[in-house]
């Protein structure tokens, strides 16, 4: 048999952690626009007395949604850390810490001017303390940046990732002991990074194994984890026990909470595989090749449709906010990165910099 030219970085790309991504902004999108509309006990008054279900319902969506993007950003920054420290550090400045205080600025600057009509209130002050505290959905950027930090130092001084995935256990064992008022993103660091680790540590064999399992054996796991996840959080949400025994209660969660972030990483992992072999909801790849995009702007967009149609039309109906919320918050920040692209400004997202002889970001077949 004649053999075919070896494929490109690019062509030989794996598509399933986009898919992967694009499910969890879904969600992410979700979960914000129910907190948004009131619909769950939170920083907004609800507004409807059916609140049982979009209260299992965000349980169910935060218990693994941003878990699985620090698992993704593991498993993918083990092939990008081939590159150079310094290479390495430039791309995740340019596509993590600029969007970062970019993003955070836009946000406190309409917020500022929307005053009084926000489900959130912001002051002066906080454009100056995004510098050690972020606000709101921008804590993920903080907390990944901080991680990535960790990862390169660790890959500096020769960890395997064996060893990484052990330091980040270590970490989480040890923040159930750390000090009230603990420094945000060092909370965060010690209770997320075990995703993070757990990617870096499984991620040659995810890149490189996945094909040697049956699409039957995929979807069972997959309905599998979403049943187990499903089960977890109905029963352990609601968990009340006893006085006196809240410490029981504190070291079953502590188990727990990553048990049932992994089951929703694994329904994620499994169904996302599934969708790339088909090529099945190709629309979700694209959301997660443009995860930033959407994470970044994607409150303000819904916020902005919330308010012209109770305010301008004096629609209430919560379905028609929901739909038109779901929509606004995925393609008005799509929008916005697809208008940049065509009057040629590509730093309304990313700082970009052409860094020849790089490979692009994510994995690939062989792992190289």
């Amino acid at each position: 048999m004649e053999s075919k030219p070896p494929l490109s970085a690019t062509q030989n790309r794996i598509s399933w952690p986009d898919y992967v991504k694009g499910m969890a902004i879904v969600l992410v999108v979700l979960g914000h626009l129910l907190f948004g509309l009131g619909l769950v006990d939170g920083d907004a008054a609800p507004q409807n007395d059916d609140l049982t279900l979009s209260r299992f319902t965000v349980d169910w969506i935060y218990a693994f949604h941003m878990q699985a993007f620090f698992f993704i950003s593991g498993l993918l920054s083990l092939q990008s850390s081939r590159r150079t420290a310094r290479d390495f550090l430039a791309v995740k400045l340019r596509s993590i810490v600029y969007p970062y205080f970019l993003w955070s600025i836009i946000q406190i600057l309409l917020m500022l001017v929307m005053a009084g009509r926000t489900t959130h209130e912001v002051s002066w002050l906080d454009l100056l303390t995004i510098t050690y505290h972020p606000i709101m959905q921008f804590w993920f950027l903080y907390a990944l940046f901080a991680m990535l930090l960790v990862f390169a130092v660790l890959r500096a001084l020769k960890f395997s990732p064996l060893a990484i995935l052990a330091f980040s256990i270590a970490l989480y064992l040890i923040s159930p002991f750390l000090p009230d008022g603990t420094w945000g993103p060092i909370v965060w660091l010690c209770k997320d990074m075990i995703f993070f680790g757990v990617g870096v540590a499984i991620s040659q064999a995810a890149i490189t194994r996945t094909d040697n399992v049956s699409s039957k054996w995929l979807a069972v796991s997959a309905v599998a984890c979403a049943i187990l996840l499903t089960f977890g959080v109905w029963c352990l949400t609601p968990l009340e026990l006893p006085d006196g025994v809240t410490e029981k209660r504190f070291m079953l969660l502590l188990v727990t909470e990553p048990l049932l972030a992994l089951l929703g990483i694994g329904m994620l992992f499994t169904t996302g595989e599934l969708l790339a072999r088909g090529r099945w909801l190709d629309v979700l790849r694209r959301f997660g090749a443009l995860t930033l995009q959407i994470y970044v702007a994607h409150t303000i967009a819904m916020a902005a449709v919330r308010m012209v149609l109770a305010k301008v039309f004096g629609i209430e109906s919560i379905w028609i906010h929901l739909v038109a919320g779901m929509i606004a918050g995925i393609y008005l920040p799509l929008a916005l990165w697809w208008l940049c692209q065509r009057v040629g400004f590509p730093y309304l997202f990313v700082l970009p910099e052409h860094i020849r002889n790089i490979p692009p970001e994510g994995g690939t077949k062989n792992g190289k």
